[in-house]
C-alpha cells in the first residue's frame, strides 16, 4: 500500500537517521493551537473557501512551509487582531514542535459568528 502522506525532511544534526515529518502531523498541530485560541472557531462545513480542510499546509520546491487556515472569528472580537495572534501563535507553535520556521500564514476569516 503507497503512503497517502507527503512527508517533509527535517535538516538536524543526527547521526543516527533521517527525520521527516507529514504534512498531515503539522496541520495536526496548527488545528490544537488554534482551537486554544478564545474568540475562534473553525468551520463547521468541510469546504471552506473551495478548500476541503480547514487547516492545509504544503511545502514548495525549496522546501519553504505555507499554512493555510480558515476560520470563524466570534462576534465581539477585533477580526484583524485576532487573526495577527493566529498568525504568531502558529508560527511559534510549529517552530517550537518541529524546528520548522512558516515561510507564509495565510488566514482567511469564512464569517464571524454569534455562537
Amino acid at each position: 500500500m503507497a503512503n497517502k502522506y507527503k512527508y517533509h525532511m527535517i535538516n538536524n544534526f543526527t547521526t543516527n537517521g533521517d527525520l521527516g515529518i507529514s504534512t498531515k502531523a503539522i496541520e495536526g498541530i496548527v488545528k490544537t493551537a488554534v482551537s486554544e485560541i478564545e474568540g475562534v472557531a473553525f468551520p463547521e462545513s468541510h469546504y471552506v473557501f473551495f478548500q476541503k480542510d480547514a487547516v492545509s499546509c504544503r511545502f514548495n520546491p525549496l522546501g519553504d512551509l505555507t499554512i493555510n487556515i480558515n476560520i470563524l472569528v466570534k462576534y465581539g472580537y477585533n477580526v484583524e487582531e485576532v487573526c495577527q495572534y493566529v498568525q504568531e501563535k502558529v508560527e511559534r507553535v510549529v517552530l517550537f514542535t518541529t524546528e520548522i520556521k512558516p515561510k507564509k500564514i495565510h488566514i482567511k476569516v469564512d464569517r464571524v459568528s454569534k455562537d
